[in-house]
């Protein structure tokens, strides 16, 4: 079952990839208020680590795993720029924090390494 659904992500990946980082996007820039707080410590780590390391997911089907390292800029790079916008709009109610940075290329690995495990066991 993991397998198909591996093959099914790797077929559809350009088009989840673009869903997903319009879905963070929206998620990580929208206002505070509208946010269900969850009293549990370090959730919004967590959250950081499962959004950014997915997209590092997504992004290494369509980059290949040759380029990894690319795949881990632009997704600790799309960090850096939410955290920049949270950090200079201060109307959402959010702020910018480095330590949401080191979760998300931290996801970013995780996830990476992964991708790369699944991808080595289904090679086709």
């Amino acid at each position: 079952m993991l397998q198909k659904l591996f093959f099914i992500v790797q077929k559809r990946a350009k088009s989840l990839t673009f869903l997903w980082t319009l879905l963070v996007f929206y998620l990580c820039l929208m206002p505070q208020r509208k946010i269900a707080h969850i009293p549990i410590f370090g959730i919004d780590k967590l959250v950081h680590v499962l959004f950014f390391g997915i997209f590092m997911f997504l992004l290494l089907f369509i980059m290949k795993l040759k380029k990894w390292m690319v795949s881990f800029l632009i997704a600790t790079l799309f960090g850096c720029l939410i955290e920049g916008l949270q950090y200079y709009f201060t109307s959402l109610g959010r702020s910018g924090d480095w330590k949401d940075i080191i979760a998300d290329a931290l996801g970013a690995i995780i996830f990476g390494y992964l991708h790369y495990i699944l991808s080595n066991k289904y090679k086709n």
